[in-house]
């Protein structure tokens, strides 16, 4: 799996369905992975990366609630891609090393990876028909 980290935050004008795209990009490969999320999820992820110092954001609150059982979070894993559906888990270990995978909505996942600040791991599998390879060639066909 490769690590991802948010590269942008586009919003769609022309989306009926009231949809934005983040793009996470992986520097070591130079991928850039799309992904669609509703406008509310993108808002609450401007006003997570924004604020959180502010008021307890609610990934706060669940980061706090797993400490005081001896765990941590690790990871957001994009797993799987299937009928146009992302499959995403978030992962705890506890502290005898256990680890445990939970299954999220992607927006979910991604905005616990950004209110947790804990790394997007994605597998080969999302990668082979969602990411996009960032070459000079490329740059320039849209130069």
């Amino acid at each position: 799996m490769l690590e991802f980290k948010l590269a942008a935050i586009m919003p769609r004008s022309e989306s009926k369905t009231k949809q934005s795209t983040i793009y996470l990009f992986n520097r070591q490969q130079s991928l850039l992975l799309p992904l669609e999320l509703p406008e509310s999820v993108i808002q609450q992820l401007i006003q997570t990366i924004k604020i959180d110092k502010i008021q307890p954001h609610i990934c706060v609150v669940i980061k706090r609630v797993v400490n005081l059982l001896k765990a941590q979070f690790e990871c957001v894993i994009l797993q799987d891609f299937i009928n146009e559906l992302f499959y995403s888990y978030i992962r705890l270990m506890d502290d005898k090393k256990n680890t445990y995978d939970f299954r999220l909505k992607v927006s979910d996942a991604i905005l616990m990876a950004f209110g947790l600040n804990i790394p997007i791991l994605v597998t080969e599998k999302v990668l082979k028909n969602n990411a996009y390879k960032i070459t000079k060639e490329l740059l320039e066909q849209f130069i």
